[in-house]
């Protein structure tokens, strides 16, 4: 799941322009084009689960948007390094 400027300012609790450095920096971090869950959640320093039930809780509200986690097998596969 790649994840948008949008996603990361949900999840940061940020606004759209903080949300679009921190993309750079976990971009320049990683080495990535596209930002997964996975990286975000190692910058962020918490478990992808805890992202998970975080974005359950976001899903709940008005408007809300669903996010599908899905089950990834292997480390390359959970930094995005085997897409």
């Amino acid at each position: 799941m790649i994840l948008s400027v949008k996603h990361l300012a949900i999840f940061m609790q940020c606004s759209q322009k903080t949300a679009q450095r921190r993309s750079k920096e976990i971009k320049d971090l990683y080495g990535v084009k596209h930002i997964t869950i996975y990286h975000l959640a190692e910058y962020l320093g918490i478990t992808p689960k805890h992202l998970a039930s975080y974005w359950l809780h976001e899903a709940t509200k008005p408007n809300g948007e669903k996010i599908v986690f899905p089950q990834l097998k292997t480390k390359v596969d959970k930094l995005g390094q085997g897409q």
